[in-house]
């Protein structure tokens, strides 16, 4: 198990949603489910023990009974099927008791709050069959997860998250798409009819961290800049900006492209993560370039 530091944190949380750059490093996570990144932070075949859809393989309350003569009739089950939930370890076999309460809850309640409590006990399970620690205490890292209503015994999304000065930042990824890194939502959540929930983590896989840590040195060269328009305020000390064009006191870091104030990007720095095409000269050469004070943390903090 690992951590991110202070300053790969705001990083994190500081970057706008875009693709990383880390396959070279990391050829697993390429082919990587979004439950395989989330609960792993590789790759995993789909048929392992601790896959997600093996453990997720018997949820299901409505079940089409097949029996001659009564064919096509659907039987509603409030009992859960764990048999497919590995208990060897003991801090699993201790959440099954709780996971089938909820589980009851959820078929009988028929409510939002109840479906997500299941969602919720359910991915505590999962994480720790697959080597992850669920935390009661709030803590910067949370495991996320996105269901349509109707199938909340089931999933659509994950994502890991990290929570910094009031921020979020994911990094989440689909099979043969390049890792998403930044932004502050998670895929698919945002679609109508979706149940959405996270549970807190005591700390990440060593993977996990590897990656981010190779997506946060390796930022897209000449990273797209936020539109003046967008922004009112300073993405870094949220104070408001001045009107007029002239007047506004808008800079943009070179680096991530969001938009800050004169006191919040007063670095200037000549280092390899800022590596900048000149006019007319070669895409290898450095020269300084203002970066926000959560980038030049970056640059200090070589990780």
């Amino acid at each position: 198990m690992a951590l991110l530091t202070q300053v790969e944190q705001a990083a994190l949380v500081s970057n706008r949603m875009t693709f990383a750059n880390v396959h070279a490093q990391h050829p697993m996570v390429l082919s990587a489910a979004c439950w395989a990144w989330a609960l792993r932070g590789t790759n995993r075949p789909v048929d392992a023990a601790d896959s997600a859809p093996t453990l997720y393989s018997n949820n299901n309350p409505r079940r089409t009974i097949l029996d001659i003569g009564r064919r096509g009739e659907v039987e509603f089950r409030t009992e859960m099927d764990v048999t497919a939930i590995p208990t060897d370890d003991m801090a699993v076999a201790n959440a099954i008791d709780p996971l089938k309460e909820a589980w009851s809850d959820a078929c009988i309640d028929n409510t939002d709050e109840a479906r997500r409590e299941f969602m919720r006990q359910m991915m505590a399970v999962a994480a720790r069959v697959n080597g992850l620690r669920p935390s009661t205490r709030q803590t910067a890292y949370r495991l996320y997860m996105t269901v349509p209503r109707d199938n909340w015994y089931h999933w659509q999304h994950w994502g890991i998250a990290v929570r910094c000065n009031g921020r979020l930042g994911f990094a989440q990824t689909e099979p043969n798409v390049r890792l998403y890194i930044g932004g502050q939502a998670l895929a698919e959540a945002h679609l109508p009819d979706y149940l959405n929930t996270y549970i807190y983590l005591d700390a990440l896989h060593d993977n996990h961290v590897n990656v981010i840590k190779s997506a946060l040195m390796k930022p897209p060269l000449g990273a797209a800049w936020a539109a003046d328009s967008t922004r009112n305020t300073c993405y870094g000390c949220r104070r408001a900006f001045a009107s007029g064009l002239f007047t506004s006191g808008k800079h943009h870091c070179r680096r991530c492209g969001n938009i800050f104030c004169d006191r919040c990007s007063q670095n200037n720095t000549r280092g390899i993560l800022y590596r900048l095409r000149r006019r007319g000269g070669p895409a290898t050469d450095y020269h300084a370039a203002r970066m926000c004070d959560t980038c030049e943390g970056l640059n200090q903090n070589r990780f």
